[in-house]
Order: structure tokens, then sequence, then C-alpha cells
């Protein structure tokens, strides 16, 4: 049995999640990228598209200093909010 597109998100959500639960001190802190080790920094952006969730990462400022070029300009087309887009 495979998975439906809905159990497929949520499964890249839980990633997502905790991916970023892994550089917070705690879960209402903002995530800590400086601390990020290099998988999440390439593939996080990924599971976020797969989630639904990358306007909020790409709106992260700093997320964007230390995200990894290759995987993330793919990514900037998945953008839907406005402040994602700019």
């Amino acid at each position: 049995m495979t998975a439906g597109a809905d159990e497929y998100r949520l499964i890249a959500d839980a990633m997502v999640d905790g991916l970023l639960d892994s550089i917070r001190q705690s879960r209402s802190a903002p995530p800590r990228w400086d601390a990020a080790e290099p998988y999440l920094l390439r593939h996080v952006v990924a599971h976020a598209v797969e989630a639904q969730r990358v306007d909020a990462l790409i709106a992260d400022l700093e997320f964007l200093v230390y995200a990894d070029p290759e995987t993330l300009l793919p990514a900037l087309g998945w953008a839907s909010s406005q402040r994602a887009r700019r």
C-alpha cells in the first residue's frame, strides 16, 4: 500500500518539524540556522515544498543566509505568498 498525497504531505510536515526542532532551543524559539548541519541546510527546503510550507521558510531571512543555493533556487518557484515571492 502506498501513501496518498495527504499522508505524504503529513510525513513531509513531520520531517520539517523534526529538522527545525533540531536547531531550536525550544519549540517556540526561532531556528538557529547557524547551528544547522549541512544536510538540514541542503534538504529542509525540499521537505518544506513537499509539506506545502515553503513560504514560511523562504520568508525567513536568516534561513536565506545559510541555505544551500543549489536546493533553494529551484524551490523559489513554489513560493505563493507575497512575502515569500518578494
